[in-house]
């Protein structure tokens, strides 16, 4: 405590009696740590899924499951919702057509090719993708049946288009999965329908992507806000505005 005493007597003295220099260091002082964070300013990185989860919580250990069976790190691996609605207000619903279809199967595929110019190299989903990672596979089994009741006129029973779930070959499709808010039809068959879906008010598309550290999850970033972009203009299709829900964009402040 003496120690301490004395060093505060000796500081005080110091102060009173030079001020005038003591002033000028500490601006100096002050001035080069404002001009550090002009020139460096601090980037704080959100994350708007793992900020708002307890680390022992369900969710997290289920998420580490579903990480796990695909060989990725939970901490790196990401979901991506595509939510696809009619493009026009006074339209509540979207009629399941197949140019509905064709055009909500042109938009996966578009995604998948999706590239963002870059200085050092342009960012694609590949880079992004995970093995085995299609989460798609109901939908475009929809399509596949769809197809062949409205294109191809099969009529022998093997496609069954009923909801929540049908079946195509034996295997059972989860149709509930991608297609919300549904209207469906009574004894569609009787009428020459392909599926008892009439319509949905949403229609769902999902991606998993994965990025290893900051570096990959900047570029992540970049080219999800730019699919973003593309799905605020609304202009991609004639018949559905699409909506992006993801990690990246989600933690933008």
């Amino acid at each position: 405590m003496r120690n301490i005493a004395v060093i505060s007597s000796q500081f005080g003295y110091f102060i009173g009696t030079y001020p005038t220099q003591t002033i000028g260091v500490a601006l100096i002082l002050c001035f080069s740590i404002l001009i550090t964070f002009v020139f460096h300013p601090p980037i704080i990185e959100t994350d708007i899924r793992h900020g708002f989860v307890h680390r022992n919580s369900r969710a997290v250990l289920e998420f580490q499951r579903f990480a796990e069976f695909y060989n990725s790190s939970w901490m790196d691996i990401e979901m991506m919702v595509v939510l696809i609605k009619p493009k026009y207000s006074n339209d509540k619903v979207l009629q399941i057509t197949p140019q509905l279809c064709d055009q909500i199967k042109q938009l996966e595929l578009h995604i998948q090719s999706f590239e963002v110019p870059n200085s050092v190299k342009p960012i694609k989903y590949n880079e992004f993708r995970v093995p085995g990672g299609n989460l798609n596979y109901f939908f475009d089994a929809f399509k596949f049946g769809y197809d062949l009741l409205t294109r191809q006129n099969k009529t022998d029973g093997s496609v069954v288009l009923t909801y929540p779930q049908g079946s195509i070959f034996g295997h059972h499709v989860s149709l509930a999965s991608h297609f919300f808010g549904v209207k469906l039809v009574e004894n569609y068959t009787e009428k020459g329908l392909p599926t008892a879906m009439e319509s949905a008010a949403t229609i769902s598309l999902f991606f998993m992507v994965k990025a290893d550290g900051i570096l990959q999850k900047y570029r992540l970033r970049h080219w999800q806000l730019a699919l973003n972009e593309l799905s605020e203009t609304g202009n991609y299709s004639d018949l559905f505005v699409f909506y992006i829900y993801g990690d990246q964009v989600g933690s933008i402040p």
